[in-house]
């Protein structure tokens, strides 16, 4: 849709309910290249904090934890129990 090569665009897209949904990695990058800056304040593996800032338009603190994500039915595979500090910072630049 972006015009971008198939293979390209799945380093980029998950098919979340047969929809392309952009990769948490993929938004951040954008972010910044759009000149946005995080600034990770919290990263441990119960909870990742970050101010995200932007030269447009001031800055916003996000914080996510392992009991929320928990609450939101999110834990439950093999990648939240290996790697919790890794999937929080996916889940807050969401």
């Amino acid at each position: 849709a972006e015009g971008m090569h198939p293979a390209i665009a799945a380093t980029h897209y998950h098919v979340i309910n047969g929809r392309p949904t952009l990769k948490a990695d993929a938004m951040l990058s954008r972010f910044q290249a759009a000149g946005g800056k995080v600034n990770w304040t919290v990263y441990t593996d119960d909870v990742v904090t970050g101010v995200f800032s932007h030269p447009q338009g001031g800055s916003v603190s996000v914080e996510w934890s392992y009991s929320k994500a928990e609450k939101a039915g999110l834990t439950g595979n093999k990648t939240w129990r290996q790697y919790p500090r890794q999937m929080l910072r996916e889940c807050e630049h969401r």
